[in-house]
């Protein structure tokens, strides 16, 4: 008797036993579950901010650009103006030659300005012209020269590394902003 009671004692035990180790594995599953639904929910919301972050940060760069084109167009249309419109009677043939300029200034920071303006449109269509680089400085400085700034530029092309276009975008903008800088606060006898 003795022994069908252990029989059966052993029996139960091993019953509770495995109810309660089939009750904690499900347990430990819906956890895990949860944790990793919870992970998921992170990982969205960590998605969404860095889109959001990144979507902010080409706001910036857009308007940073558009702020260097207008600022640098607007200070070389106004210096050509008001040139042309001094020499008007004097030299009719230079002031045609600022109203040309100035008519050139406006149509490149249009098409820069479209430009920059088509990145933010969803179309694909558009054809986008690559960003100014080291390439486009020699006809900034043309344009900054037209407007009767004295400027020289010394470009070293085989000492210059290999850079990527934002790279030499910066360098093109620092030399837009410098240059706009000169016309507009140089006063008399200011040179680049």
């Amino acid at each position: 008797m003795l022994f069908i009671a252990a029989l059966i004692t052993g029996f139960c035990a091993a019953v509770v036993v495995s109810a309660w180790l089939f009750g904690d594995l499900a347990g430990r599953r819906r956890r895990e579950r949860e944790a990793i639904q919870e992970r998921n929910r992170l990982l969205e919301r960590e998605r969404d901010q860095e889109a959001q972050l990144a979507a902010d940060a080409e706001r910036m760069r857009i308007a940073r650009e558009m702020h260097d084109v207008v600022s640098h167009s607007m200070s070389v249309m106004i210096a050509q103006a008001d040139g042309g419109r001094y020499v008007l009677q004097a030299d009719p043939a230079r002031a045609g030659q600022a109203f040309e300029t100035i008519g050139e200034t406006g149509r490149e920071a249009l098409t820069e300005l479209r430009r920059m303006l088509g990145v933010l449109r969803e179309e694909g269509e558009q054809k986008l012209r690559p960003a100014p680089g080291i390439e486009s400085i020699p006809q900034l400085v043309a344009d900054v020269q037209a407007s009767g700034l004295p400027v020289e530029l010394h470009i070293a092309h085989a000492s210059l590394p290999p850079m990527n276009e934002g790279v030499e975008l910066a360098i093109y903008r620092i030399a837009q902003e410098a240059l706009t800088n000169t016309l507009k606060h140089g006063g008399e006898g200011a040179r680049a």
